[in-house]
């Protein structure tokens, strides 16, 4: 909601910029947590699998607003369509951040699609590091990944619940290796 407030202009309505990288930071979260568990159960991770089910919860939405704002535009501002409709195929690859970033266009109504491409190439390469962490870095593979996650929790405000101070306290934010301490 911080986002939306931000964009009426008003000047009680800062920290869109914040929210996102809240977002970003959690959603990294997430998806760390989700791709580690997945290995501890087992030993690997189906990048098919992984790709499938974002695809699935992406798109639908995507393609939706797509159809609405080219529909819109057609019927309501046929003549200065040119920018947003550039932002249809640029938002469906995920290069609307590229095409921003190097002022080709903003892309119209479709100038928001910054993020979901920022986020999308994300997931494209944060799996295949995570797997390739996992299997082949180090001796215990899953501990680096673990103590990135993990770090995470003082800043969410989470307490240590063993003597290595390794896990958090929340079962949300434990791995498989979670343990309770008496």
């Amino acid at each position: 909601m911080a986002v939306v407030a931000a964009h009426t202009g008003a000047p009680v309505f800062t920290g869109g910029a914040l929210a996102i990288d809240v977002f970003f930071v959690l959603s990294g979260f997430l998806i760390t947590t989700l791709l580690v568990e997945e290995y501890d159960r087992s030993q690997e991770i189906s990048l098919r699998q992984f790709y499938l089910r974002r695809s699935l919860r992406i798109f639908p939405a995507l393609i939706a607003v797509l159809v609405f704002v080219t529909a819109a535009f057609a019927i309501f501002r046929p003549f200065k369509a040119g920018e947003t409709l550039a932002g249809v195929p640029a938002s469906l690859f995920h290069v609307s951040s590229w095409l921003r970033a190097f002022d080709v266009t903003q892309l119209g109504w479709l100038g928001h699609t910054w993020s979901l491409s920022v986020e999308e190439h994300y997931y494209i390469v944060w799996p295949l590091l995570v797997l390739v962490m996992c299997k082949y870095a180090w001796r215990d593979p899953l501990r680096s990944v673990r103590s990135v996650r993990e770090s995470c929790c003082p800043v969410l405000g989470k307490e240590d619940n063993r003597s290595d101070g390794t896990a958090c306290e929340a079962p949300a934010f434990a791995g498989a290796d979670h343990q309770e301490v008496a």
